[in-house]
C-alpha cells in the first residue's frame, strides 16, 4: 500500500466514520423513528423500481408473451414497497444484518493493511491488531444480534455504530501515519 492509498482510505474513513456516528447517535435517540425514515425511504426507492419494470413490461416490443420477468420483478418490487410503506418496522430485522455485513466487509478489508504494518514492523502493530479485533467482534455482534432479547435493537445497534465509526477512524489514522 502506498500513502496516497493509506491517504485516501483516511479520508473515506473519516467520511463514512462520521456518518456512521450521526447515524448511530441518533439511532441511541430516535430509534423509532429513523427505522420508519430509513423504511419509508427505502419504499419509495422500491416503488420507483417498481413503476419502472411495470413501464418496462407495458413498452416490449414482444407482446406475445403474456408474463415476463419484468413484471414479476415489478410485482414483487411493488408488494416490498408497500409493506415497507405501511409497515415500516418490518426492516428492523434486517438493519443489523445488512449494516453488519458492510462493517464486517469493511473490516475484512483492512487485512491488507495489518499485513503491511506487520511486513514493515511498525510500532503501532499491537494497537492495530486490537482495534482490527474489536471491529471484527462488533460486525459479528450486529449480525448474530445476541443483545436482541436484552435491550432495545436499535439503540445497541446505535452504540455499536459509533464505536465501530471511532475505532475504523483510529485504526485508518494509524496506518496512515505508518505507512512508508
Amino acid at each position: 500500500m502506498t500513502k496516497e492509498e493509506a491517504e485516501k482510505s483516511f479520508w473515506i474513513s473519516i467520511v463514512s466514520g462520521t456518518l456512521f456516528s450521526v447515524f448511530g447517535v441518533y439511532l441511541l435517540y430516535k430509534p423509532d423513528a429513523t427505522i420508519s425514515i430509513l423504511a419509508r425511504g427505502i419504499a419509495i426507492v422500491t416503488l420507483c423500481v417498481a413503476i419502472f419494470g411495470i413501464f418496462k413490461y407495458l413498452t416490449r416490443e414482444d407482446k406475445t408473451k403474456k408474463i415476463d420477468g419484468n413484471v414479476i420483478y415489478a410485482a414483487v418490487a411493488l408488494i416490498i414497497s408497500l409493506i415497507l410503506f405501511f409497515k415500516p418496522l418490518a426492516i428492523s430485522g434486517f438493519i443489523p444484518l445488512a449494516l453488519g455485513g458492510y462493517t464486517l466487509a469493511n473490516s475484512i478489508l483492512k487485512i491488507g493493511y495489518l499485513k503491511q504494518l506487520a511486513k514493515n514492523e511498525v510500532k503501532d502493530f499491537g494497537t492495530c491488531i486490537f482495534t482490527f479485533v474489536i471491529m471484527l467482534l462488533l460486525s459479528v455482534v450486529l449480525i448474530f444480534n445476541p443483545l436482541k432479547g436484552v435491550l432495545n435493537i436499535n439503540q445497541t445497534i446505535g452504540m455499536i455504530l459509533v464505536f465501530y465509526s471511532v475505532l475504523d477512524i483510529i485504526l485508518c489514522y494509524l496506518f496512515k501515519n505508518n505507512i512508508n
